[in-house]
């Protein structure tokens, strides 16, 4: 997703559990406090995530946010329509299960890359028509 983005001239900050030492543009998010995340999250234009704490803090933020949801239930988070829920087609969704029971075929790698980077294409330039 990071580099279909960029190729298109789209900067993207990645906030992910271990850091890609050689990419300047991933942050380690188990290491940022909660303060640090915040202000990271709220500087930015646009928020792609899980249904994890940082769409609660993009979404509280004020920020577009799309969120994606698969194990978790696309009904429980409130975007207050500035942004997309993008919800996983697989039928064992949602499982609620920290451990998928399909790990090769797990529902968040279900969803389809190019339809979500259509999504995000219409939150940084809204004015592009399909």
């Amino acid at each position: 997703l990071y580099t279909t983005l960029s190729k298109d001239g789209i900067h993207c900050i990645v906030l992910a559990e271990h850091k890609r030492l050689e990419d300047k543009h991933y942050l380690p998010s188990a290491s940022l406090s909660d303060r640090l995340r915040a202000g990271i999250i709220s500087c930015c234009d646009l928020m792609v995530s899980g249904d994890t704490v940082d769409a609660q803090l993009a979404i509280a933020c004020r920020l577009a946010a799309i969120v994606l949801f698969g194990p978790t239930p696309h009904q429980e988070l409130s975007i207050f329509g500035r942004g997309s829920k993008i919800i996983s087609d697989r039928n064992c969704c949602p499982c609620l299960k920290d451990n998928c029971l399909y790990p090769n075929d797990d529902c968040m790698n279900k969803i389809n890359i190019m339809g979500l980077v259509k999504v995000i294409k219409k939150f940084v330039n809204p004015t592009v028509a399909e």
